[in-house]
């Protein structure tokens, strides 16, 4: 090869690497932005081949189904070291918006403040498992306990999203918020 053919191809090889790194670093962009619909984010939780790098809705679940969550973050990926905390609350809406009775007491659903204990949680340091076994009406009976509850809807099979799992980095404000709708063991 000539000195000239040489220089062609070192300065097509060059361009072809710099568009590569060009294209990977867009695609890196629109993949943590979740399409550019949301700020910059290094916090995610993975379920399966799912990605959730932003507020998530209606993300079916199968009652009694155990499902693994990893959990990451990419400036603490390389530390391997994630610390999050897990919460489940509820997913106030127009469409999901009740008042119930606590022994004759009205009671509005957004005044709820926690439904975790209401869920199997199991967390490990790189993933947690999430496991749905109850109704809505059984979730609020462990906070209301020894009172009677009516008014609550089902929400098993609503196609309503009434509850939300919360995934929080402790080391950072990050979060991701997945609204879950409940199918039954079909």
């Amino acid at each position: 090869m000539t000195k000239k053919k040489k220089n062609k191809f070192a300065t097509i090889l060059s361009l072809i690497v710099v568009l590569l790194l060009v294209f990977g670093f867009v695609g890196l962009l629109v993949f943590f932005t979740d399409n550019f619909d949301t700020d910059l984010k290094r916090f995610y939780v993975r379920c399966g081949n799912d990605v959730i790098v932003a507020d998530r809705d209606k993300f079916s679940i199968k009652m009694n189904e155990e499902y693994k969550f990893f959990v990451g973050s990419e400036l603490e990926d390389l530390t391997g070291n994630t610390e999050y905390v897990v919460s489940v609350i509820p997913n106030i809406t127009s469409s999901t918006i009740f008042t119930f009775k606590a022994n004759d007491t009205a009671v509005n659903f957004e005044d709820v403040a926690s439904l975790t204990k209401g869920f199997e949680i199991n967390v490990y340091d790189e993933y947690f498992t999430f496991k749905a076994t109850k109704d809505l009406k059984d979730i609020l009976q462990m906070y209301y306990k020894g009172q009677t509850l009516t008014d609550v809807p089902t929400y098993i099979d609503s196609d309503l999203s009434y509850i939300s799992l919360v995934v929080q980095s402790k080391k950072s404000e990050d979060f991701v918020r997945i609204n879950l709708v409940l199918k039954s063991e079909k």
